[in-house]
């Protein structure tokens, strides 16, 4: 066996990353997440906003559904001003209990009718829209130019969301 190996063979380069490397690399995510962080919020937002809305629509065509299956009229009722809705038989019999909107999402206005201290529709036994209307609804949260859906429902019943 040879034993005059030189010094040099026996060196093993050493691996990873420098100090200096690693704090570079820190910097440019550190400023690539203060760029997106507040477009995020308007992101989520704008998320919140759309969940809202979808859950409206699907309230509204429960409704429906609801009133041509037992053959019985629905009354959908309206409060813009404490920001809630509720669907209900015409006999009280609730299908969906008071949903209060979430904070940073508003019931701007409906067309909907008032009646006593609440806008109202409702929906026949056939799955007509006794009134057409709409309800509009705004996130504080979302960009100004995309925070308003419109939760809309024709005479024949059918129910739409509008950006």
């Amino acid at each position: 066996m040879d034993r005059n190996i030189s010094p040099d063979c026996n060196m093993i380069k050493a691996g990873g990353f420098t100090l200096m490397e690693l704090m570079i690399t820190v910097v440019i995510v550190g400023i690539l997440a203060a760029v997106a962080v507040p477009g995020m919020a308007g992101w989520f937002g704008k998320k919140d906003l759309d969940s809202v809305a979808r859950a409206m629509f699907s309230h509204f065509q429960l409704a429906r559904s609801d009133a041509v299956r037992n053959g019985r009229p629905v009354q959908i009722r309206i409060d813009t001003a404490n920001n809630w809705y509720d669907i209900r038989y015409s006999n009280g019999d609730v299908i969906v209990s008071q949903t209060t909107m979430p904070r940073g999402i508003d019931i701007v206005s409906t067309t909907f009718p008032p009646s006593a201290t609440v806008n109202t529709t409702g929906i026949t036994s056939r799955g007509f829209a006794t009134q057409q209307g709409e309800v509009r609804i705004r996130s504080a949260n979302a960009p100004t130019a995309d925070n308003v859906r419109i939760v809309e429902m024709t005479l024949g019943g059918t129910v739409r969301i509008r950006p």
